[in-house]
């Protein structure tokens, strides 16, 4: 179920995580949902980068009680009772904040939006989605403060829940319309036929170069690790693996993310035959590269520097 979430103040600027916070308005906006099993889902196979695909449950299916207000969100106009989708244009900030509780973020489709954590007070200067399309200054005096800005053009959905969340209940989902004044991207000349991947290879994802493959539960998402979730969502470790993995059809990096439950009947056969290699656990990790020593499956390890390291074993600097 292509892939997908920390700690606030030990994120650099700029990296976009599952952010845990708590709630806004007590009364939930039309365009505000509770979170239930999301899931990683990828659609390489169609030529695309993997994409991040959420099954959502009403609101009002959930437990009233859960929503406990300390999240604040910008003050968006409401047309005709209805709170339609923010549309965050270049170089305008969305100002999230809590008093009480480090934010996380996530969004997917990812790569429209970018989120950057502060620790207030802090003064920002700029224009704000909920000010007059003028530059202003403000003070935030709110301890946690996370501020997100478009860096494509699309509908996206934010989900913002609390560190230390205890249920995917905990979150909420707002809707932008990112629009950074480029367009979206047109789909680009196929040009010469790619090679076909080479012959079988024996590694534990069976690709001639870097591979891996982490596999989750969606409904333990909250009790993972800082580290975990860091590792996973975070621009550092997307970066390394769009850059080192090996190139599927000659362009899409070989990693996947995805939900243990996840069907891949469109999937390729080396993603199928590494979903199905035993685990005793998850979230469980596959690193595969027949050309630095085969490579290594077991738990995900609990800290980014230890993922990382891993990583980098068998896929080098």
């Amino acid at each position: 179920m292509k892939l997908w979430l920390l700690l606030a103040a030990a994120l650099p600027a700029g990296v976009l995580t599952l952010g845990l916070a708590p709630y806004p308005e007590p009364s939930l906006a039309p365009d505000e949902t509770f979170l239930s099993m999301p899931a990683i889902v990828s659609n390489a196979t169609m030529g695309e980068e993997p994409k991040q695909v959420v099954a959502l449950a009403p609101a009002a299916e959930q437990n009233p009680e859960v929503a406990k207000p300390d999240i604040r969100f910008p003050s968006l106009p409401v047309q005709g009772g209805v709170t339609t989708a923010a549309r965050l244009d270049k170089d305008v900030l969305y100002v999230v904040t809590s008093d009480k509780h480090e934010l996380l973020a996530w969004s997917f489709p990812d790569g429209l939006l970018s989120v950057t954590m502060e620790t207030g007070p802090i003064r920002i200067r700029g224009k704000f989605i909920d000010g007059f399309g003028k530059t202003e200054t403000r003070n935030f005096t709110a301890k946690y403060i996370m501020i997100v800005e478009a860096v494509g053009t699309g509908r996206t959905s934010l989900l913002v829940l609390p560190v230390g969340a205890k249920a995917q209940s905990d979150g909420i989902i707002k809707l932008i319309d990112a629009n950074n004044g480029s367009a979206p991207k047109p789909e680009p000349d196929p040009g010469p036929k790619p090679k076909p991947d080479p012959e079988p290879t024996g590694a534990l994802i069976d690709f001639p170069g870097l591979a891996v493959l982490v596999v989750y539960e969606s409904s333990q998402l909250v009790r993972m690790s800082k580290g975990q979730l860091q590792a996973l969502q975070g621009q550092v470790t997307r970066d390394y693996l769009k850059d080192h993995c090996y190139k599927e059809e000659g362009k899409h990096p070989a990693y996947r993310i995805y939900d243990k439950d996840v069907v891949l009947t469109n999937e390729k056969k080396q993603w199928r035959d590494a979903m199905a290699r035993p685990r005793s656990s998850v979230p469980w990790i596959v690193i595969s590269n027949p050309q630095r020593g085969g490579g290594f499956e077991g738990p995900l390890p609990d800290t980014f520097e230890a993922i990382t390291a891993l990583l980098k074993k068998y896929g080098g600097e």
